[in-house]
């Protein structure tokens, strides 16, 4: 048995974040309703801002946070679709939108409008830049509200070069994990209190809990972007290898470990000199720069996998800088559950798993991913579910206020 089993999530939400949300929830064991409006979640039609393609039979863009799933079409707009959402939100658990306040309250879908009505109902609502304050009302995605307002454009490229082009949803999957886990912490409160709650996750809010370090740290002079030839550690820093790859070392402990790195690199002739023995001396001397100079003349004339071996050999933390082909290829990655394959008529594709293992997960066995349907492809099915017949399902597609799919 999975912990969320027995667990209902209604999914009002598009792209990438909110579905993310409940895809988790679903790893997690719970039922997943995705509602969407006839013309179906606009990230059904996004495969090729990722160079992908896409059909009705495979579209792993859109799966990648919606796999496992039942897919619903109401409009909203009429009464009598909204009153088949409000009948569905009966045997609700968890209710899960990205939509404005403005546009939620205006449909009656607000934690304000539904609090007393289902005293149960765990309400989470996932904004750009929260629910308060003066741009409480403005749009919200990734790249502006994550990346740009929270100082990841800014933080991490090296400094004097342009900003960087982070993956596509980036922040939304951080941000899911968030309010995932502010549902799950609802849910248990719900046993002892009998009652639902709300959750507000913001992309702004995450991205700065993410951004702690640089925050914090900024407040005494440490500055952003940073140049790696200026690393205030200079072997916790990344280094070119001959073959054109990078490796990243981290190694923090330098007073302990300095010496052992620079004998297996040839550098003996650093070892005892002041401005390279410690932290604070590399800071007083501002030596930091030569430091990396001398590792990195090693470093460019050793092949990647030679220097990996050299420095795991030794004990000294490192890895390369994995290439996304490299992952989907890595055994680590597959021994602990990470990627997970699904077969579409193109062949095999590999998608990610949700970041949580459990042992009562483990012990049901992996899920097997079962690809997004078609807009309303479950509509029916759910409906007679929960009490509607044949006769009623007819009328209500007949009038427009809902759709069961082609």
């Amino acid at each position: 048995m999975k912990p969320l089993d027995g667990i209902t999530v209604f999914e009002l939400g598009t792209n990438i974040a909110v579905p993310s949300v409940a895809r988790i929830l679903q790893h997690l064991g719970a039922k997943i309703l995705k509602l969407e409006p006839e013309s179906g979640d606009i990230m059904r039609t996004q495969a090729p801002v990722l160079n992908m393609t896409y059909s009705d039979e495979e579209n792993p863009a859109f799966d990648q946070a919606s796999v496992n799933k039942n897919f619903i079409s109401l409009n909203l707009k009429d009464p009598k679709g909204l009153a088949v959402l409000f009948k569905l939100l009966e045997s609700t658990d968890v209710f899960v939108a990205s939509y404005r306040n403005k546009a939620l309250t205006k449909l009656g879908l607000s934690y304000e409008a539904l609090k007393e009505k289902y005293p149960r109902l765990v309400y989470a609502h996932f904004t750009g830049v929260g629910e308060t304050g003066p741009d409480k009302d403005a749009p919200g995605y990734d790249t502006t509200s994550y990346s740009a307002r929270g100082g990841v454009l800014h933080a991490l490229p090296q400094k004097g070069t342009p900003p960087i082009n982070p993956p596509v949803a980036y922040g939304d999957y951080q941000a899911s994990m968030c309010l995932a886990c502010g549902v799950c912490a609802a849910l248990a409160a719900r046993e002892r209190t009998g009652r639902g709650d709300k959750i507000m996750v913001s992309l702004h809010h995450t991205a700065l809990y993410m951004m702690t370090a640089a925050i914090v740290s900024a407040q005494f002079g440490n500055e952003y972007p940073m140049n790696r030839m200026d690393a205030p550690n200079p072997i916790n820093n990344c280094y070119p290898t001959k073959d054109g790859r990078w490796i990243q070392m981290c190694i923090p402990n330098y007073e302990r470990d300095h010496q052992k790195l620079f004998r297996m690199l040839g550098l003996e002739h650093l070892i005892g000199q002041p401005e390279y023995s410690s932290l604070e001396g590399i800071l007083q001397h501002k030596s930091a720069c030569k430091v990396v100079e001398a590792v990195e003349s090693k470093t460019s004339r050793l092949d990647l996998e030679d220097l990996l071996k050299m420095l795991k050999d030794n004990d000294l933390s490192c890895e390369k800088a994995y290439t996304m082909e490299e992952i989907i290829k890595d055994e680590q990655a597959w021994a602990n559950g990470c990627l997970q394959k699904i077969t579409y008529p193109s062949g095999e594709r590999v998608l990610t798993v949700p970041p949580i293992r459990m042992e009562s997960i483990e012990a049901a066995g992996p899920s097997p991913y079962i690809k997004s349907r078609g807009v309303g492809a479950d509509t029916a099915r759910i409906m007679k579910e929960h009490g509607y017949d044949d006769a009623e399902i007819a009328a209500l597609t007949g009038s427009g206020s809902i759709y069961c799919g082609k």
